[in-house]
């Protein structure tokens, strides 16, 4: 009986291990991600800061864009940093896990949204002469276009990284009866 407790005891402490090792590895992937979208973001704001008052029309509305987008993203990133995630544990560790997931790829359907509206806006600026639509769409493509670049990776590093640990996948593609599909369990 003694035998039986104690294997099923390093079992626990086992899995536990798992869980804490999980957590602290996505804490570390958030900090990361963090501070190169804080990167991104002062330096575009300090680039195009510099840069828009020697310039005029459409460069002058992208430099602008990006100095206003890029506030939004440097108080993303600053925010996530200073705010310390209480500790989970157990199944939460793993909840949390595909929550991480599921919100990088909603994330990255916003960011195609993106480049799409910027891609609006250049079109809109031919056929109004806007100087300010072309400026302000050139940029919102830039931004889009980093962003999708920075969920995907950051998707990409968080399902590696639960999968390398026996995380079960919520995601999924494969055939349907309509072509290619992906599954996202919820």
């Amino acid at each position: 009986m003694r035998i039986i407790f104690i294997l099923l005891s390093c079992i626990a402490l086992q899995v536990q291990a798992q869980y804490d090792s999980l957590w602290q590895r996505q804490q570390q992937l958030q900090r990361n991600g963090m501070y190169v979208l804080g990167s991104w973001a002062l330096g575009n704001i300090a680039v195009s800061s510099l840069t828009a008052n020697g310039v005029s029309g459409s460069n002058k509305a992208f430099h602008q864009m990006n100095v206003y987008w890029n506030v939004v993203n440097a108080g993303i990133a600053g925010a996530t940093l200073l705010i310390r995630s209480k500790r989970l544990e157990g199944n939460a560790v793993v909840r949390q896990q595909h929550r991480i997931e599921k919100i990088l790829l909603l994330n990255s359907g916003l960011d195609i949204a993106y480049i799409t509206a910027g891609a609006y806006l250049q079109e809109r600026s031919r056929r109004n002469n806007s100087q300010q639509l072309k400026g302000f769409g050139e940029s919102l493509v830039l931004q889009g276009a980093f962003l999708l670049l920075f969920d995907g990776v950051m998707y990409l590093l968080h399902n590696q990284q639960g999968r390398r640990l026996g995380v079960p996948a919520n995601i999924s593609v494969g055939a349907t009866t309509h072509g290619v599909g992906l599954l996202v369990q919820l």
